[in-house]
């Protein structure tokens, strides 16, 4: 079962009970790596306007959480309108296409780099002469892990039979 990033969960603070969610409490704690990862997830906009509130206070130790989360819902209002104006078309409004405009062009340069990214890690590849399977990962975009899991998990499934075999044969 995967944990929702969006969940309350009920605490104590100095003798009074508080709810918090996941996000607020990286926050408040300092801990950048899980905000980044609780941002990707695509949180409700409650949960990100409440992490604003708390990362712009002196609740939050560390200041830049705010810009983080700031991003995040640009990033989250931007896809918004731009599935508002896919599904409107003509009717959708102005202020909705230029945000979905923006998240366009977002997704344009998001895809440019990830391409210019692959160029350069298959020239790389060719110089080296490398002849294995090798992988194209983003560790602050969180992408390309998948075929990476994947074959890991062939190659156990693969050492199991080869055991399961072995054994059978003796």
């Amino acid at each position: 079962a995967r944990a929702d990033a969006d969940q309350v969960s009920s605490g104590w603070q100095d003798g009074e009970e508080v709810e918090r969610r996941p996000l607020v409490s990286a926050c408040i704690h300092g801990h950048p790596q899980c905000v980044r990862l609780l941002l990707s997830k695509g949180l409700s906009r409650k949960t990100m306007d409440r992490a604003l509130v708390v990362s712009t206070s002196t609740e939050c130790k560390q200041p830049e959480f705010a810009r983080l989360v700031q991003r995040a819902i640009e990033r989250a209002e931007r896809k918004a309108a731009f599935l508002r104006v896919q599904a409107a078309g003509q009717k959708a409004s102005a202020a909705d296409k230029k945000l979905a405009q923006d998240y366009e062009k977002w997704l344009a340069g998001k895809r440019k780099k990830r391409a210019e990214a692959k160029a350069a890690a298959e020239q790389i590849v060719a110089e080296l002469g490398w002849k294995e399977p090798w992988f194209l990962v983003s560790a602050l975009g969180r992408e390309g892990t998948f075929p990476i899991m994947s074959r890991i998990m062939a190659f156990f499934d693969r050492q199991k039979e080869d055991e399961l075999e072995a054994r059978n044969a003796q």
